[in-house]
């Protein structure tokens, strides 16, 4: 399950794609606080790699995992999380 919004971004809107802060809460316990600067690599590279052995096309989305402080709980319901203040999502499932 991803639940990735209603929309996407553009790159000219976004200051640094390096240093994003990404955070995740469930059931309103904040699980995830990071920025993409903790990544192993960095945003264009990962994309660079990808397109050397598949098309990626506007609007494709990657996802690249969670850093390693993150300990989700799969029975848990209410996900929400932001991006640097320039995305949010929630996702509460029917009981």
């Amino acid at each position: 399950m991803a639940p990735c919004g209603t929309a996407i971004m553009p790159a000219q809107f976004v200051d640094d794609v390096d240093d994003l802060r990404i955070r995740l809460w469930v059931n309103e316990e904040l699980m995830i606080d990071a920025r993409t600067s903790g990544m192993l690599f960095k945003c264009d590279e990962i994309v660079t790699k990808i397109g050397e052995h598949i098309t990626l096309g506007p609007g494709d989305i990657v996802f690249t995992g969670s850093p390693s402080e993150a300990h989700l709980h799969p029975d848990q319901h209410n996900y929400r999380g932001s991006m640097a203040g320039l995305y949010h999502s929630e996702l509460v499932p029917n009981a």
